[in-house]
C-alpha cells in the first residue's frame, strides 16, 4: 500500500474500502488507518476507526502466502486490537483504555442455606465483571466472570450457617480495575422440621399426690431434634416452657396438676445449627387433680 501526501494510490485493496474510509486521506473521517501483522495466519492486516468511542474497525488485510487481499472484515481470519501503526490510532503513550471502574454497591438479597444472590452497580456497561467470594476462614477466592452489561449473579454450593466475604472488579483491553470489597454475607440456618400428630390423653384421678395427670404423644420428624414442650393453665395469661425432651422422644408425662380444670399444651422441635421449627398445636385435655383422702 502506498500513501502519498494523505491520498490513497490505486491498489486492489482499497476497492473494498467504503468511500466514507477514502476520505480519511482527504483529512476526514474515520481519523486514522492501523496495520498490524497476524502472525498465525500471516495476514498484514488492515483498521480503521469513525468514532473514538468505538474503537478500531477490522476492514481488510493482505494474506503474505497466498500473495492475495482480503476483505471485507468478514473473510478475515482472525480478531485483532491493534498492532503496529501506518498512522497510529493507539500507541504505548495513547493505549485502549481500560475499565471506568470496578462495580461497586454490592448488595445481598434471596439469602438462603446454601446459596445468596448479588446485585451490584456497574461503573462501566462494556466491561466485564468478575465476582469473587470465599468463606470467611478461607484464603482461596472463587474468581466468577460475567458479560458485559450483566450486573447480577446468584452464588450456589455454599455452606449453611457460614459468612462468605464478596468482592468484584472490572475488566476490559486487558486492563483490570481496583477491587471494590463487598460485604460479608451469612447463608442461613436450616428450619426443624415440626413434630406432628400431637395429641395430648387425661389419665384417670390421681389415687395419690404423686400420680400423673395424663400424658402427651407426637411424631418426631427431625430425627436429632429436641421438643420443647410449652402449657397454659386454666388461669395462666399465656403459655409457659415446662420441659424439653430428650432428642428423639416422641412423648412426655404430665406431671400431676395443682388444680382441676382445662389445660393447654403446644410443642415446637429445636436442634444445633437450626432454626427451631414453627410451634405445633394447642392442644386441650381436661385434667384432675388428687383430691385427698
Amino acid at each position: 500500500m502506498r500513501i502519498a501526501g494523505g491520498t490513497a494510490q490505486a491498489e486492489p485493496l482499497w476497492d473494498r474500502i467504503a468511500e466514507g474510509v477514502r476520505a480519511a486521506f482527504q483529512g476526514g473521517a474515520p481519523a486514522a488507518i492501523t496495520a498490524g501483522f497476524q502472525r498465525d495466519t500471516d495476514q498484514v492486516q488492515f483498521f480503521y476507526q469513525v468514532l473514538a468511542t468505538e474503537g478500531v474497525v477490522e476492514f481488510a488485510a493482505y494474506d503474505v502466502r497466498r500473495d492475495q487481499w482480503l476483505g471485507p472484515a468478514s473473510r478475515l481470519t482472525s480478531s485483532v486490537a491493534a498492532a503496529g501503526a501506518v498512522e497510529p490510532i493507539y500507541s504505548v503513550a495513547s493505549p485502549l483504555s481500560g475499565p471506568l471502574g470496578p462495580p461497586s454497591a454490592i448488595t445481598p438479597s434471596a439469602i438462603g442455606t446454601t446459596q445468596f444472590t448479588l446485585t451490584f452497580a456497574l461503573a462501566d456497561t462494556s466491561a466485564d465483571t468478575f465476582v469473587y467470594y470465599k468463606r470467611s476462614a478461607d484464603t482461596d477466592w472463587t474468581e466468577t466472570p460475567l458479560a458485559p452489561g450483566v450486573n447480577t449473579i446468584t452464588v450456589t454450593g455454599l455452606v449453611q450457617s457460614t459468612p462468605y466475604d464478596t468482592k468484584a472488579s472490572a475488566f476490559k483491553n486487558g486492563q483490570e480495575s481496583s477491587f471494590f470489597v463487598g460485604p460479608t454475607v451469612t447463608t442461613a440456618s436450616p428450619t426443624c422440621m415440626a413434630p406432628s400428630d400431637f395429641f395430648a390423653t387425661a389419665y384417670r384421678p390421681p389415687r395419690n399426690a404423686t400420680d400423673p395427670s395424663g400424658q402427651l404423644n407426637w411424631t418426631v420428624n427431625e430425627p436429632l431434634s429436641q421438643t420443647v414442650i410449652q402449657f397454659k393453665g386454666p388461669s395462666d395469661p399465656g403459655f409457659y416452657t415446662i420441659s424439653t425432651t430428650p432428642v428423639g422422644a416422641g412423648s412426655y408425662v404430665i406431671d400431676q396438676v395443682p388444680a382441676s380444670g382445662t389445660y393447654q399444651f403446644q410443642i415446637y422441635a429445636i436442634e444445633s445449627g437450626f432454626n427451631p421449627s414453627g410451634i405445633v398445636g394447642p392442644v386441650s385435655v381436661a385434667l384432675a387433680a388428687y383430691g385427698g383422702v
